[in-house]
């Protein structure tokens, strides 16, 4: 497997689940930030508008550098935990899962990331009209450049949908 994401969003049955996940979520964050050098990334998001729709929501944007870093990062005690919790009934609604094929050429977090306590995270999809996606990948590609030059770009990372080029994730940090 080449270097992959995983974007997962969860929602928790109720408040004091979704406090279970995220501890359990916090503390695989640690360990694979530590501890696994194939995790390249590990963010946890969370909706800023608490009385919106979807509020108890967690979103998990994980990089991986190949298969054999993600199937450590399951081994680990806190992920067993979450899967348990979700096999049980835990959730509300089943898990959303995306999982996108990295192109490093398309892909930049600044290292310094990590010092921002709350960065704002978003996640969009682009459906093209069919035969249009690739010529609309080279345009956003451009704003890809623009972003990595600016110093308000925390990060990016554009997802071209291998099953269909017509599809297309962005995943920002600002």
């Amino acid at each position: 497997m080449a270097p992959s994401s995983i974007i997962a969003g969860l929602t928790p049955k109720t408040q004091n689940l979704k406090e279970v996940f995220l501890g359990y979520l916090i503390s695989a964050a640690e360990i694979a930030l530590k501890d696994e050098p194939k995790t390249l990334r590990y963010s946890i998001a969370l909706p800023r508008d608490e009385n919106a729709p979807g509020a108890k929501s967690i979103y998990v944007l994980e990089e991986y550098e190949d298969g054999a870093g993600f199937d450590v990062h399951l081994q680990q005690k806190a992920v067993q935990s979450i899967m348990h919790h979700v096999e049980n009934g835990g959730l509300a609604d089943e898990p959303v899962t995306l999982m996108l094929s990295i192109d490093g050429s398309l892909n930049f977090t600044r290292s310094d990331i990590d010092q921002l306590s709350d960065p704002f995270v978003t996640v969009t999809e682009f459906f093209y009209k069919p035969g249009t996606g690739r010529d609309a990948l080279l345009e956003i590609a451009s704003v890809f450049a623009a972003g990595k030059a600016e110093s308000g770009t925390w990060g990016l990372s554009l997802y071209p949908e291998a099953n269909s080029e017509d599809v297309l994730r962005v995943v920002g940090n600002i």
